[in-house]
């Protein structure tokens, strides 16, 4: 931090000019403009590193700080909220589950430190689960049947016009070989989009796959911490669960097309966002009104 460059910027450097150069014309003669240039000069010496000054910069320069922390916290969260309420009632019961088991993780006893690892841990799963939500919406608005069988459509046309134009009449050849130009750049097309349908079924797989197997790795931190006071080993086993996943977080950067947060880092102790969502009670239907259903149905 260069104090001098602060100095000659700030309200102090201001004041003193005006005190001691501005104080010299005031007086208006030569010894009192010689005796305010000589003050200035002096004040540059001393001021731009004394205690006070410094002091000034430094609580100015945490307070811009903590000022773009906070807005870094404000933006995280309101990004996990969107993933946490658009969650389906599965995947928010899953995360609300591993939560749970978060929090006996806690209870054992970590430092901050190792917390923000498990916080992280979190953050990567609710991803893949926000990222399951986010293929599944985009499957749910394409018709990939509906694709496919126009695509063969199209190409059964190709093929008949490509017979036309290639048949030795210029007459047909003339009229038909701009729209055989078109419906192959419709072929194209269509094929480009039973590709993306089929890459995101992939993907799908993938990230249920990896949502699942973070899930277990939690679950088994759980089974390996919980009753261990040596701080030690906690830390190793949270180090070597986060170093698992690295691999997750480069493939999720791969699907960023379906979300905008993927390469998100979150900021250290801000809990998991369970607070902002509810959890959806399970009811038990008793046996008996099971079996009137079953008995209307049947009727």
């Amino acid at each position: 931090m260069s104090y001098i460059k602060q100095y000659l910027l700030s309200s102090d450097h201001a004041i003193a000019a005006l005190a001691t150069i501005g104080g010299g014309l005031i007086v208006g003669n030569l010894l009192g403009l010689i005796v305010g240039a000589t003050a200035y000069a002096v004040s540059w010496i001393y001021l731009p590193t004394s205690a006070h000054f410094r002091n000034k910069v430094e609580q100015k320069a945490k307070a811009e700080t903590d000022k773009e922390d906070a807005q870094a916290k404000a933006e995280f969260i309101r990004k996990r909220d969107i993933a946490l309420n658009t969650l389906n009632i599965e995947d928010t019961n899953s995360y609300l589950s591993l939560v749970d088991v978060c929090k006996e993780i806690e209870r054992n006893g970590v430092d901050e430190n190792v917390l923000g690892k498990l916080q992280g841990l979190m953050w990567t799963y609710l991803k893949l689960l926000s990222m399951k939500e986010a293929i599944t919406h985009y499957l749910s608005e394409v018709d990939k049947e509906k694709v496919s069988t126009e695509l063969e459509e199209v190409k059964e046309e190709i093929t008949t016009l490509t017979t036309l134009v290639g048949g030795g009449k210029p007459e047909v050849g003339s009229s038909k070989e701009k729209l055989l130009q078109s419906r192959q750049s419709v072929a194209e097309v269509l094929q480009q989009r039973k590709t993306a349908i089929e890459k995101a079924e992939e993907n799908k797989e993938i990230v249920e796959s990896e949502s699942e197997r973070l899930g277990h790795q939690i679950r088994l931190l759980q089974a390996e911490v919980v009753g261990n006071r040596n701080s030690d080993v906690i830390t190793d086993k949270i180090n070597n669960s986060v170093e698992s996943i690295k691999d997750t977080n480069s493939m999720l950067k791969g699907l960023e097309s379906y979300t905008s947060f993927v390469e998100d880092t979150p900021p250290a102790n801000l809990g998991y966002g369970e607070e902002n969502i509810e959890r959806t009670p399970v009811v038990e239907v008793p046996a008996t009104a099971r079996r009137r259903v079953r008995t209307r149905l049947v009727q």
